[in-house]
């Protein structure tokens, strides 16, 4: 297997057409990506009737989703600039992470915490329509999603960027700053993410044919 790097490949001509087309694909869908989740969270603020625990939730994933996608606009500074489309890892990883890896990771835990809330209104179904759910019951899962989430992988992929020498020069974009255990540990919270809500999700479904089965029953008797 060998140990090369992209700059050891291409640092001396430059990144291929190939390679620039990609990226540049990558950065028009995060700006499509980001006028959308833009303007869902303007909706959900200008139109009062949008505004129940769910879209709170909905406007939350959008608004840090877009926080994320608009790191992608970093490539875009040295992309074209043959001989120069190679930073430093750590001035890179420095600018980009801090705001991919808040926005990366509050929106797989505003994924979650959404699907909390589908879980209770499905159990609680009276309790949740007649009682106004205070928006801190929600604020303080977001804002906690935001800060201690984000700073544990953060803090994880700067011990492995400052582990090689600051002279390494990637492409600056997120995954070249995070690799070997570091890689593994957010595979593994974010699969984690990704498994809470499912069953969360599952649950839902269950309950809410166990309901539909039970309804059809009472109607036959």
């Amino acid at each position: 297997m060998s140990n090369q790097t992209l700059f050891d490949i291409y640092g001396d001509r430059g990144l291929p057409f190939g390679l620039i087309t990609v990226n540049v694909v990558r950065v028009v869908i995060s700006t499509i990506g980001v006028l959308l989740n833009a303007s869902f969270v303007f909706v959900t603020i200008k139109i009062k009737t949008l505004n129940s625990p769910c879209h709170l939730l909905l406007a939350f994933d959008c608004f840090v989703s877009a926080w994320y996608q608009s790191s992608s606009w970093f490539s875009l500074t040295v992309l074209f600039n043959t001989g120069n489309q190679f930073v430093n890892i750590r001035s890179c990883c420095l600018k980009i992470l801090p705001p991919f890896q808040i926005g990366y990771t509050s929106s797989f835990n505003a994924i979650f915490l959404i699907s909390v809330d589908r879980l209770i209104s499905v159990l609680f179904p009276i309790w949740y329509s007649q009682r106004q759910i205070s928006k801190k019951f929600y604020l303080i899962p977001m804002l906690f999603s935001s800060l201690l989430s984000p700073a544990i992988i953060i803090y994880a992929q700067f011990q492995i960027v400052y582990s090689v020498q600051e002279t390494r020069q990637i492409i600056c974009v997120a995954s070249e700053c995070s690799w070997s255990w570091v890689a593994d540990l957010t595979y593994f919270l974010f699969t984690s993410f990704y498994g809470f809500t499912l069953i969360n999700y599952s649950t839902v479904w269950i309950v809410l044919k166990y309901r539909t089965w039970k309804a059809n029953n009472n109607l036959g008797k």
